[in-house]
C-alpha cells in the first residue's frame, strides 16, 4: 500500500506576550537564521541586567557589531553601549576575510 506524503509542517509560532508586556530583543541574523540571543522586559530590572550582560559579552568578547533597529524605514544605527529602550538590537558577527 502506497501512502501519500505528509504535507509540510509549518513551525509553531511562539506564544503571544502577556497583555501589557512588551519584550525587547537582541537578535542575530546569520547563516543559522534569525536567532534571539537575549530578550527582556524593560520594566524588569533583572531581565535588563541580564540583557546588558549579554550585549557587553557579544560586543566586547565576541566582537559583534550592535545596531539599534527601531523603525524599519530608517537605517539601523551602530551603538556601542546597551540601551534598555531599544525594542530591537541587531547583533552582527564580524566577517572574516581572506
Amino acid at each position: 500500500m502506497v501512502m501519500a506524503p505528509e504535507p509540510p509542517r509549518t513551525p509553531t509560532p511562539p506564544p503571544p506576550p502577556k497583555p501589557g508586556v512588551t519584550k525587547h530583543v537582541i537578535r542575530s541574523l546569520s547563516r543559522q537564521g534569525d536567532t534571539v540571543l537575549a530578550e527582556w522586559n524593560p520594566t524588569d530590572t533583572q531581565e535588563v541586567e541580564d540583557a546588558k550582560r549579554s550585549f557587553d559579552e557579544l560586543m566586547n568578547v565576541k566582537g559583534y557589531r550592535m545596531f539599534v533597529a527601531s523603525d524599519p524605514t530608517v537605517k539601523p544605527e551602530l551603538v556601542r553601549s546597551f540601551t534598555n529602550a531599544a525594542p530591537e538590537i541587531l547583533a552582527v558577527p564580524q566577517f572574516v576575510g581572506g
